[in-house]
């Protein structure tokens, strides 16, 4: 039996809250970038503003541990900000504009957790801390934002129907080499009400140290990442397309489907084609 979450939130004003323990994510990011199944342990701090009847500014601030260090007392752990914008552009359109920004210390005790979980960051097969490339720091910066426009129907589909075009650019300015990240997506309908669908497409490049490897989504990998043509490995260094969709069964249970299809960056092997169904049921 593990506990995925047990933490403590306070709340002092309205859209005010302060968390401690093992949190939801206290950052708005996508799933590939930061993986929905990782959860974070430490303290969190969340505060939203509205700068109008149609603009709201969100603040989140965060501390958390990234490893614990079994030879000596100094733990890797990080620094999480980030700064959000949601619009009402119209009666039919609306946005997403966010900047965000980790940053790790004490770095060289995250290196076991690096070399024997993901791979993708230069210093993971390098036999270097996975944190610090060229002694240099890891700090990363991940820009993002989307519009959405809702039709008032659309076949096989109850209620108005989203359509959402957004994208990601990372990178980690500290390093010249190897260090940015893309993503493009396109999005249909929202699994949310029972009989509602959702169908996508993104396509990802995640460059070896745009991002810390052991966060981003442990499904999305491919042959020759971390440097072995003949390995299949999950974590940065690898570009390529998704395409999901989603189904809501009931009002506690959604089916999903993705195919994946997917290359090494900085090792020459063949293409990796991967395809995963989840019947999820919340309870």
């Amino acid at each position: 039996l593990n506990i995925d979450q047990a933490y403590a939130a306070w709340t002092p004003y309205d859209d005010m809250k302060i968390t401690f323990g093992k949190m939801p994510n206290p950052l708005r990011l996508d799933d590939a970038v930061w993986d929905s199944d990782y959860t974070p342990e430490g303290v969190a701090f969340s505060y939203a503003y509205e700068l109008s009847q149609n603009h709201k500014v969100g603040v989140a601030l965060g501390g958390i541990i990234v490893d614990e260090s079994g030879s000596d007392s100094s733990d890797a752990y990080a620094g999480l900000a980030q700064v959000t914008l949601d619009s009402t552009l119209t009666s039919r359109v609306s946005s997403y504009f966010g900047v965000a920004t980790y940053n790790l210390f004490n770095k060289e005790a995250a290196k076991e957790l690096g070399a024997s979980y993901m791979r993708g960051n230069t210093a993971t097969y390098s036999g270097n801390p996975v944190t610090q490339v060229n002694n240099q720091n890891y700090n990363t910066y991940i820009f993002d934002g989307a519009l959405t426009y809702q039709m008032d129907s659309f076949p096989a589909y109850q209620g108005t129907f989203p359509i959402s075009f957004g994208g990601t650019y990372i990178t980690n300015p500290t390093l010249d080499d190897e260090e940015r990240g893309y993503l493009v997506t396109i999005k249909f309908g929202k699994a949310k009400k029972v009989g509602n669908w959702e169908m996508g497409y993104q396509f990802r490049e995640l460059q070896a140290d745009s991002l810390y490897d052991n966060w981003v989504a442990d499904d999305y990998g491919a042959y020759g990442v971390g440097g072995d043509s003949n390995s299949y490995y999950a974590g940065t260094d690898v570009r390529g397309h998704v395409v999901h969709f989603k189904y809501q069964l009931t009002a506690s249970m959604q089916c999903a489907a993705r195919v994946m299809r997917t290359e090494a960056l900085t090792t020459s092997s063949h293409e990796t084609t991967r395809g995963q169904f989840d019947l999820i049921w919340k309870f």
